[in-house]
């Protein structure tokens, strides 16, 4: 379960928040999308570290498609089964990214 308020994180929601916000008319255009990077490398294989990492981004994804407003085809998320910066479960903080001619693939 995706936790608003867990170590320290609130300034971090809420600036995402506020990107959204800025932004909400070029990502509802198809114009932007957010990006959204789970890590986890804490578990013994491959598999149940990218599991683990695509629910992480998932719930981080959830949380702002229903709490500011935006679908699913506003979010690509990424997925990978290595440490972030030293912390072995984190999920990045959203990126907002021009969208290129063609879609990028999601990684799930």
């Amino acid at each position: 379960m995706f936790f608003m308020h867990f170590g320290g994180n609130e300034d971090v929601i809420r600036r995402a928040a506020e990107m959204i916000d800025r932004n909400r008319e070029a990502l509802k255009r198809g114009d932007m999308y957010l990006a959204i990077h789970g890590y986890c490398s804490s578990f013994v294989s491959e598999y149940s570290n990218m599991a683990m990492a695509s629910n992480r981004s998932n719930q981080v994804k959830s949380y702002y498609i229903t709490n500011h407003g935006l679908r699913e085809d506003n979010y690509c998320t990424y997925n990978h089964a290595v440490p972030y910066n030293g912390d072995k479960d984190v999920v990045t903080t959203m990126q907002l990214i021009a969208m290129l001619p063609t879609p990028p693939a999601m990684e799930n």
